[in-house]
Formats: C-alpha cells, structure tokens, sequence
C-alpha cells in the first residue's frame, strides 16, 4: 500500500437522459470541441466516505465479533489495497492474533522478542513502517443503509497499536469493494450528515435519479508487495490481504505561463492516475511538472511556482509537499468527451515505488461543496473566519502576547473571528482546522485557511450528486459512474435541462432585455449559458456559437445551477495543516 497525507493511496455504461452539448467554452486557454469545462476544482475534500467494520469469525453461530467493538468507523478508500488499523481499532480488538514467523526484519542480526510475529514493512512517502500482520478473519461491513454483509471470507488485516490516522479507527480499503458496485451519495453533505454509502451486487441497484451521468473507464491495478519477506521465505499466505487499486489512464493536464514554460501552454499528456477517496487532495509527479513548465523548487517571490506547502506523511514520517496551480485537469470518458475541472491546487510530490503517476483525491468529486457550504470559500468570496480589521498578525499577536487575548473564545469575543463558535467547532471536528487551546495557533491556522479557500479555486455550488463505482468485472476494469447535480448545457436559456428551438426566445431576450430575462429566470445566469464564445459577456458575437448548438454539434460546458446548502459539519480527515511560510 502506498501512503501519502496520512493516508493510504496504494494502491456500466448507464446513460441517463440523452443531453445535447454545443460548442465548448475554455477559459484561460484552448479547448477542443469534445471538452466539458466543469468548471474550478475545489482544492480539499470536505467529506470522505465512511463505513461501519468489523473482524469476525464465522465458524460460530451467530458470527462472533473479534473486535473492534467501538472504534470502528472506517474510512472507505479506494486507494488502498488492504485492511489497515490504526491504534483505535487495533486496541479495541479482543482476539485479532497474529501468525508466528520469527525473522530479522530490523536486519540488525539478532531476532527479537518483537520479531517472532508476522510484520510487513509497509512503504509511505518518507520511508517504511514494520506493522503487524493479523490472522485471517472475516471482513463484515454496515453500509448507511443498515444493511450489513461479508464482504471478505478469508482477510488477513494489518496495523499498529500506535498509529494515528486521524479521525478513523482503520481504513478499509478494495478488499471489501472488489466484485462489489460502491454508491456514494454526497447530497446527504446538505443537511449536515455524512456521505450515504451503499454496497450492491450489481451497478443495476444504485439508480439514477439526477438528470445527467457520465461514465470514466477506470484499470484495475494488480495488487503489488513491495516487501517481499514472505514471498522470498515461501510463506506468502502470511502476507495481508491486498486487492487491486482503480486507476485512470490517458489523463492530460494544461498549464500556460508556469516559470519555466516562456509563457506557453504546454501539457503533460496521458498519465495514470489513482483514483483515491481517502485522500483529501490532488498530488502529481514531479515529472508532470515539468512537463508543465512549472517549476516546484522555487516560490513565487523566488520566480518559481510554488504557492505554498502542504505537510503530508503517516506511515514513514512526513514531507512538506509544495502546491503550485495547475489550469485545467482533464479526464476522458466513455462517451468520447473529456472532463475538465479548472484553476487546479495540487502538490508535487514523486511517490517512490507507486506503479501510477498521480494521485486524484476526493476533491474533484466534492467540488463546488466547498463553496457552498462555507460562503465566500472557494468562490472569491474574500475572508469568512477573521475579521478583516484583524487580518494584520502583528497586532493580533501583540494583543495574545499582552495577555489581552488568552484563550480560543476570546477570539470570538474580542471579534477577531467572523463566524459563529459553532461554525467553527465544525472545521475543527473536520481537522480543517486544528484543535487547539492555543489562540495564537488557533488565528494563524484561520488566517490560511482563509488564503486557501478564499482565493476564488473552487465552484459555489455541487457539481455532482454522486458517484458510484462498479467493481463487479472480472477482466481486470471497472467503471466510475458521475451523477450530474442541477447542470444545465451551455445554451439552455430557459432552464428546461434540453436545448432547443424554444431557447431562442430566451437567448433574444437575453440579448435585448436583460432585466426581462433575470426576472423571468432568476436562478439562470444568462452570460454562463450563453457565452458561447467564452470572452465573459453575452453579445452578438455569441449568435453563430448558438446556431451551432442548435445543430447538436459538438460538445457543451456544464454550468451548475445555483443552489443552497446548510452549514456541513462533516469530519473530513487526515489533512494535516500546512506550516506557515512566507510565500503569499
């Protein structure tokens, strides 16, 4: 399994309502007529999706549970090979054992006392970590439906009574979802819960209930031990269980003016990514950036293209990750169309041994949830935690030093923060922000996460509702099927989610009557869905644009329909907060 921000990163072609696309609108750069410009990319995951686990033995009846017995929300991780348990659930279990296989694993020449049980040095970004390879149980899971089933007869999980994985007790990975279709709901997000997970037999049971879908093509990765104790000794029935990872191939990303471009538009064509729920953000190859021109050794007010960094690690320790932006994501799919998220925050980080190139997180998935739910996020919307007559740290920290301010609510009470205590209780309890006593601590992590958030580099409404894995194939793929929240095709100025004749009456008025056109459609942007030029405004030079839309040629932009969210308290996990550098 690979490991990166603390996580583990290792690693149906169902149509919904036939949608007519026009021509594609690019902002900042070129576009091809098979584009589908989503729009920008939210640079964290807000939520991850969980499930309810357990080790049991099956051989009694009823099942007997080994553990754990209350630690045991897991996060659910498609970039994971295998079972990990962290010090929650490890701790919790009454009877997981572990197989002897006495073996010099420090390579010290001595075998000791804490090497006469099976370990596997398991691989992160800073280095290896020995864990404790347990017996074969059974893997049961609880879906949020209730609905519990054996997912794994025959599953040998591993970890470490010490290990700190966040907010999780353990993560579940593709041993419990291969042969399985995996339906994650992430409207639920709205009325402050948890992403719905649903486990079926069949993509069949995970219905289609938002107007449009699309569907990605995903490789199964054969699973890959990068320890080979086992296998070299001739025990490889000691190993953990492994199953393979979900991978996208041929995925393209577009970059103009990065420092070492000249100013050109330059791409990194046809890499593999992993697709990982389990982790909060998107990270490349060293080597994708430089096909970019972008050059991640440097800051921006060194000349280079490093906007910040980012500490990311759990097994093997911790690196500081630079994050540069990236125009435009672009993933294909089986329609023929590519996907295209813009104004992309990834990290730059080589993973040593990772048979993919980069790594796709959850953030492309929840985008637009995060400017929803907190505001201005996301969305240039400027600061939403402090205040702006508290923006200056100097005088923040004078009045912390003074002793004016000693504690996290005095913050609040001094008017430092702008946002209600329980909204900030809420970041903490999703480690968006830490949890800490410490005020000075406290301001310095909000005075980030505004810089990070409100910097305009994500949408202000959902984009999907969800998106539902069929891992059910047997010849080695599988498919990600994209549900489409409230999108409208470019050119749909009636909001009737089809382009027709009768757009033209709406498109005239949007031309000629402006106010007329917001009165009758108020929750319809007229410049989004008739821009067909992409230049930001609506005016004659758009006509041939329409006309060819009209003719069902091409393919369109996707425009999110505006829509309201409650306040989410969602606990997103192992983002561990950046340090504060002198970059901005």
């Amino acid at each position: 399994m690979w490991h990166v921000r603390g996580n583990p990163i290792r690693g149906f072609s169902v149509l919904g309502p036939a949608v007519a696309w026009s021509a594609a609108v690019w902002i900042g750069g070129p576009a091809s007529a098979d584009e589908v410009v989503l729009g920008p990319s939210d640079s964290l995951a807000l939520d991850q999706p969980r499930v309810t686990f357990g080790l049991t033995d099956e051989s009694t009846n009823p099942a007997t549970l080994l553990g754990p017995g209350l630690f045991n929300s897991a996060l659910l991780d498609t970039g994971a090979n295998g079972v990990l348990l962290a010090a929650p659930s490890y701790n919790q279990g009454e009877n997981y054992g572990q197989p002897a296989f006495a073996f010099d694993y420090d390579g010290d020449g001595t075998i000791e006392p804490s090497e006469q049980l099976a370990q596997y040095a398991e691989l992160g970004v800073a280095g290896t970590t020995l864990l404790d390879v347990h017996d074969v149980h059974a893997l049961r899971i609880e879906d949020s439906d209730g609905v519990e089933r054996v997912v794994n007869n025959n599953l040998r999980a591993f970890g470490d009574p010490t290990l700190n994985i966040g907010s999780f007790g353990a993560i579940v990975g593709m041993p419990a979802m291969e042969g399985l279709a995996v339906e994650i709901d992430m409207r639920p997000n709205a009325t402050i819960e948890a992403q719905r997970v649903v486990f079926h037999d069949t993509i069949a049971g995970a219905l289609i209930e938002s107007p449009q879908t699309m569907t990605v093509g995903l490789r199964i990765l054969e699973p890959e031990y990068t320890d080979t104790t086992f296998i070299d000794a001739g025990r490889p029935d000691l190993l953990p269980t492994f199953a393979g990872l979900p991978l996208i191939d041929n995925m393209d990303m577009r970059h103009t003016g990065g420092a070492d471009s000249g100013g050109a538009t330059l791409t990194a064509d046809n890499y593999t990514f992993l697709v990982d729920t389990g982790a909060q953000t998107d990270i490349i190859s060293e080597q994708m950036a430089l096909d970019l021109g972008i050059d991640f050794t440097q800051t921006l007010a060194q000349g280079g293209d490093v906007v910040d960094f980012l500490e990311v690690g759990g097994i093997g320790g911790t690196v500081a990750m630079p994050l540069v932006s990236v125009d435009a994501f672009i993933m294909p799919t089986q329609g023929g169309a590519d996907l295209v998220w813009t104004n992309n925050l990834v990290g730059v980080l080589d993973i040593d041994g990772a048979p993919f190139d980069a790594v796709m997180g959850m953030n492309k998935l929840t985008t637009g949830y995060l400017g929803a739910v907190f505001g201005g996020f996301g969305g240039g919307g400027g600061t939403t935690i402090v205040n702006p007559l508290y923006e200056d740290p100097t005088a923040v920290t004078l009045l912390i030093n003074a002793g004016f301010i000693t504690t996290v609510d005095q913050l609040f009470s001094a008017g430092v923060f702008d946002i209600s205590m329980e909204d900030y209780q809420l970041l903490v309890d999703s480690q968006i922000l830490p949890d800490t006593n410490d005020p000075l601590v406290a301001y310095n992590a909000a005075l980030d996460l505004d810089a990070e958030l409100g910097a305009g580099l994500g949408l202000t409404t959902p984009l999907f509702d969800k998106v539902v894995f069929d891992f059910t194939a047997t010849d080695g793929t599988a498919e990600m099927r994209l549900d489409f929240a409230g999108v409208l095709a470019l050119g749909d100025l009636n909001g009737d989610g089809t382009l027709s004749n009768a757009d033209i009456a709406g498109f005239i008025m949007a031309l000629t009557d402006p106010a007329g056109y917001d009165a009758l459609h108020p929750n319809l942007d007229r410049h989004a869905l008739g821009d067909f030029d992409g230049d930001g405004r609506l005016t004659n030079l758009d006509i041939a644009g329409f006309v060819d839309a009209l003719s069902l040629t091409g393919t369109a932009a996707l425009i999110p329909e505006p829509t309201s969210l409650a306040l989410l308290g969602i606990a997103g996990v192992l983002l561990l907060r950046r340090p504060r550098t002198p970059v901005r």
